[in-house]
């Protein structure tokens, strides 16, 4: 007789936190952006942190995980700048213009910019109720961002339209980050390549943040 699975497991309730966390992400980089450390600034010193915390743990898998050659390190290095430098600038510079509710909606999305970025690589294939969930979410999207509500991200009376779109990009930018690695974790272990990823985006976000951080009062 097979095993009834729970009802809830300890996965479910790791996905669980692990939701919770995200929600919870939007609302504190929204305030902390909004205060004196400007948002690209805030996001590199993230992912500084990251990719020191990272480090020590991708220099252990080199003994156990085998090292990306060939086309895989460029086809890394492409996920890195996509996922972990443009996403980045998009994403908290689309929070900064926007309100953390239209930035979690919009970005609950991803999923279906993943299927069509699927179909359009002739990866998926789209039955007539899948297309039928695209044209909803795009509706839904629709009304987010020219509801103009909330309106209290911006300046008062400003509409948070650019900031949406921003966020939009974002999600767009995440969703081919996500198509494109799946081949790569079928070669490569998933920290490994997350480790790798991360880091080699970090080094783009150093550059393009270095004006922030001269120009931060740090008297405060």
């Amino acid at each position: 007789m097979t095993p009834r699975r729970p009802l809830f497991s300890l996965t479910d309730a790791l996905l669980l936190t692990m939701v919770t966390f995200w929600a919870i992400n939007y609302t504190v980089v929204k305030n902390v952006i909004s205060a004196d450390l400007q948002p690209i600034a805030f996001t590199t010193l993230r992912f500084l942190l990251a990719s020191t915390l990272l480090a020590p743990v991708l220099h252990r898998l080199r003994q156990v995980d085998r090292r990306p050659v060939g086309n895989d390190r460029w086809k890394i290095v492409g996920l890195g700048l996509l996922g972990n430098t443009l996403y980045q600038v998009l994403f908290i510079t689309g929070l900064d213009r926007t309100s953390p509710t239209n930035a979690a909606l919009i970005l609950a999305t991803t999923p279906i910019f993943v299927a069509l970025i699927g179909w359009l690589l002739k990866i998926e294939r789209l039955n007539p109720l899948v297309w039928l969930g695209v044209l909803l979410s795009f509706a839904g999207i629709s009304v987010v961002i020219f509801g103009n509500a909330p309106i209290d991200a911006g300046a008062s009376g400003q509409s948070s339209v650019l900031g949406d779109l921003l966020v939009v990009a974002a999600a767009i930018v995440w969703s081919s980050y996500t198509v494109l690695a799946t081949p790569l974790l079928k070669r490569h272990s998933a920290v490994r390549l997350t480790s790798l990823a991360i880091i080699t985006g970090t080094a783009p976000l150093l550059l393009i943040a270095l004006p922030a951080f001269v120009s931060t009062d740090r008297t405060r």
